[in-house]
């Protein structure tokens, strides 16, 4: 089944990813039934919002996002694979009903991200509810071109832990 392929796929990255600092603590999988589109979500939890919080700001989610990402989109095994990537803190709750506030939450995020791709200068960010002119944009510059083709962005709002990533094509 693909949910076991994605834990184990998700595991392995979990432990690479012991090295980085701050470091992530647990994920979750799980797949939207209700959505035609066969959509997959993975949580990636920090410890805690001060935690997450460092790791927006200082690129680790974003090395984690782009390893899963291109990873998964290399693999036969999950390639066409309709994947969300989303970063929290805290830890997975016990409760089956703090589990779906979870699940849910994560489902309007990713939706309220869909439903703003392609406009152009939206005055609010769909994620944090911030004026997403306030947002930093950051990259890491590309080893042929030494341009930053890739990278993600941030709210500039202290203690926010919104999150998303760019890219784009450079043509020569």
């Amino acid at each position: 089944m693909i949910v076991d392929q994605l834990n184990v796929f998700i595991h392995e990255m979990m432990k690479a990813a012991q090295t980085l600092t701050p470091k992530p603590s647990e994920y979750l999988v799980f797949n939207n039934p209700d959505e035609s589109n066969d959509q997959w979500y993975i949580l990636i939890f920090f410890p805690d919002a001060s935690q997450q919080n460092e790791a927006i700001k200082n690129g680790v989610c974003y090395q984690i996002h782009k390893f899963v990402w291109d990873s998964m989109s290399q693999s036969n095994d999950f390639k066409g694979l309709n994947k969300t990537i989303l970063f929290e803190s805290g830890t997975i709750p016990k409760e089956e009903k703090e589990v779906h506030k979870i699940i849910s939450e994560a489902i309007k995020k990713s939706e309220s991200l869909l439903k703003e791709q392609g406009q152009t200068n939206p005055e609010i960010c769909s994620i944090c509810g911030h004026p997403f002119g306030g947002h930093q944009a950051m990259g890491i510059p590309d080893e042929v071109s030494g341009v930053p083709t890739g990278g993600w962005m941030t709210c500039s709002e202290e203690n926010c832990n919104c999150f998303r990533t760019w890219d784009m094509q450079v043509i020569q």
